[in-house]
């Protein structure tokens, strides 16, 4: 066998091994999608999916790919400001389904982008919880001082420290509104954050947020986005109520 022979075996081999990952890959993650559905649909929530996934015209358990086009369009533009939303570029939203809980409309999801080009190009996936409730808060940011990712974009965020230097030792805050920060994140607060194992935090107009990396099942946190809505301070939630309830995304009734 002469040597470029070889060198084009070696090469046949590689790129062979290359499309195999490549599609196990998508066998996997399309089973874990098929898990997270089955779960979400266990648990009361409507499955909207994606453009790519095949529906049904009716709502109940599967309602079907037109509506998750209205409603991912909707909440992407709604949204815009707040990280990941913008972020580089072939943003795709899936894996989505709706439930109405005690205080609003809950939206789980899955969001991806793309960054680089060539061989060069990324594509990053974040899980979402998004609850729709009946207040209108400033965007606060809080993360685990463990996590490298940065939920803001704008210049106008302040670092916020707490008067508990434990609290601030594990967790990174940050907010336009010093005045909402310190108010919202009174010392019952700190507490039931303490305890939260879901990736970050977030307020940004009438969503609350919890946001993970990767594909990962965020239906099971429904309750505790209620309970941590329980624990918002009273003056704080009377002075950001809202007397209209938000529209639905997409227009779609939940």
């Amino acid at each position: 066998m002469g040597k470029t022979t070889t060198v084009f075996l070696i090469q046949g081999i590689f790129f062979a091994g290359l499309i195999l990952f490549g599609v196990i890959a998508v066998i996997m993650r399309n089973r874990k999608n098929q898990a997270i559905k089955e779960q979400a649909i266990a648990q009361g929530f409507t499955w909207f999916g994606s453009g790519t996934e095949p529906g049904c015209s009716n709502l109940g358990g599967d309602a079907g790919n037109s509506f998750g086009y209205a409603i991912g369009n909707d909440l992407m533009t709604k949204y815009l400001g707040m990280v990941p939303f913008g972020l580089g570029s072939s943003r795709i939203i899936s894996s989505l389904c709706a439930k109405r809980g005690k205080y609003g409309v809950c939206y789980c999801f899955t969001y991806q982008y793309s960054t680089g080009s060539g061989k060069n190009r990324t594509t990053h996936y974040y899980s979402l919880l998004l609850y729709e409730g009946p207040y209108y808060f400033p965007q606060l940011c809080i993360r685990p001082q463990t996590s490298m990712e940065s939920l803001v974009q704008n210049l106008g965020f302040r670092d916020i420290q707490l008067e508990s230097a434990e609290f601030n030792n594990r967790w990174h805050i940050s907010c336009a509104d010093e005045k909402f920060a310190y108010a919202f994140i009174d010392p019952q607060m700190m507490e039931f954050i303490d305890d939260l194992r879901v990736g970050n935090f977030a307020t940004f107009g009438p969503g609350m947020f919890f946001i993970a990396n990767g594909t990962e099942a965020m239906t099971q946190h429904l309750p505790i986005m209620e309970s941590l809505i329980e624990h918002i301070p009273g003056f704080v939630a009377k002075d950001h109520s809202i007397a209209k309830p938000q529209r639905p995304l997409g227009g779609v009734n939940i």
